[in-house]
């Protein structure tokens, strides 16, 4: 069992909006050419499960792929853990030569941060001539796949989310790195419900500027400075952060185009929508922040990411630290909480479905979890919350401490449970 188990049918349709060239990796020059990588591009590039890496990673799943190449669930066999590997996918007449020197670039700037909110980076070499980087495996969803599921979030949702990512920006930042290829697809949430920020493929030392005159990373994220291919500091991540603010409260991002280029030219000339636009109805001052942030003169914007953050309420004063959301999504009493043995339980959903066409309310963890909160809270107080629990047990799941658990918290809060084995 996860945080934020995603249907097949969610990440369908997370893989059909990043399959957008505006939501993608691309590269565009100075004259205007621009080049997104494809999956063409990586077409039998691709390790199958059971493939190993030096003899000490072996590969188990493909978690994704993108501009870069692909990204891999694979057991460290030394250490006996998993992991998370992202192999360079190119053919040699790719247009970007330079793909193996930027991974190792990642691997060096991952190294050298660590912090809660930042993946940790384990490892790099080569197979067969492609470049690798190992580094944690995050076991939660992404938040692209939240969001494909949810639509968009209330603000006591994304408030904390927003408050992890940005304090851990101002970390690398302060190290004199930028990331500027912050999207909704380079964000995890951990078990726990720690946000993590992936992927530093396009990170920088940006006291040491170079490239000018050449767009890289992902357009419908990026500042007007980038886009305009000027240097790049941390107030380039604040106006990505702001964009994806906005696509979390207000269901969709300021700006949107199919063309690339056209979406570029927008972040650099058109003033940012109000979210009332669009039908929200946020506060004034979160609206007035996210509006801030997204300046196009950067000096406009705030100090720090966690300025922008604390303007958009996300810390609580007293603790000085990022919100923690209560259960608020299973308060309203339910009759059954189901507990689905394994991701998406077709039995568990079936079981769920008729139970409401009957009228019973249940709590299903895929439908009612709200993002943030660890696995284990929100199951506690879901269990707490209804009347009864119903446990689907597989075979492969009776020796998980989840199992035990829950039935341990229907008995501590003298609910009723049926535990129900599936073949």
């Amino acid at each position: 069992m996860m945080d934020f188990p995603a249907s097949s049918d969610d990440r369908t349709e997370a893989a059909t909006i990043i399959s957008s060239p505006t939501l993608s990796f691309c590269v565009a020059a100075p004259d205007g050419t621009i080049h997104t990588p494809s999956s063409e591009d990586a077409a039998g590039l691709e390790l199958r499960p059971g493939a190993r890496l030096q003899e000490r990673y072996e590969v188990r799943s493909e978690l994704g792929r993108g501009g870069m190449g692909f990204v891999y669930l694979a057991r460290d066999r030394r250490l006996d853990r998993l992991v998370a590997i992202k192999v360079v996918a190119r053919r040699a007449s790719s247009p970007d030569e330079r793909l193996e020197d930027a991974l190792a670039h990642e691997a060096r700037m991952g190294a050298g941060l660590t912090h809660p909110a930042i993946a940790v980076v384990y490892d790099f070499g080569f197979h067969q001539g492609r470049a690798f980087t190992v580094f944690e495996h995050v076991d939660g969803d992404g938040l692209r796949d939240v969001l494909a599921r949810r639509g968009r979030l209330l603000l006591e949702e994304a408030r904390p989310i927003v408050g992890a990512i940005a304090r851990a920006l101002d970390f690398a930042h302060s190290r004199g790195i930028v990331h500027r290829d912050l999207k909704p697809e380079n964000v995890r949430s951990s078990r726990q419900g720690q946000y993590k920020i992936l992927d530093l493929g396009l990170a920088q030392e940006f006291r040491g500027h170079r490239n000018w005159g050449t767009f890289a990373g992902t357009p419908a994220y990026a500042s007007p400075e980038q886009a305009a291919g000027l240097p790049s500091d941390g107030r380039t991540d604040q106006y990505a952060l702001a964009v994806m603010a906005y696509e979390m409260l207000v269901g969709r991002r300021p700006f949107e185009h199919k063309h690339p280029l056209a979406l570029l030219d927008l972040h650099r000339a058109e003033p940012p929508p109000p979210p009332e636009t669009f039908g929200s109805d946020l506060p004034g001052a979160v609206t007035a922040s996210l509006l801030r942030a997204l300046s196009k003169d950067a000096g406009a914007r705030f100090a720090s990411c966690e300025e922008f953050a604390t303007a958009l309420g996300a810390f609580d004063p007293a603790l000085d630290r990022p919100y923690s959301l209560s259960a608020a999504g299973v308060t309203d009493r339910r009759n059954f909480y189901l507990c689905h043995a394994g991701e998406n339980s077709p039995a568990g959903r079936q079981l769920g479905q008729a139970l409401e066409r009957r009228g019973w309310s249940c709590w299903r963890y895929e439908e009612d979890a709200l993002p943030g909160i660890s696995f284990v809270t929100q199951t506690s107080e879901a269990i707490r919350q209804c009347d009864a629990v119903v446990l689907l047990i597989s075979a492969s799941s009776m020796i998980s401490p989840d199992v035990g658990r829950e039935v341990h918290e229907a008995h501590h809060a003298n609910r009723p449970f049926l535990p129900v084995l599936l073949g």
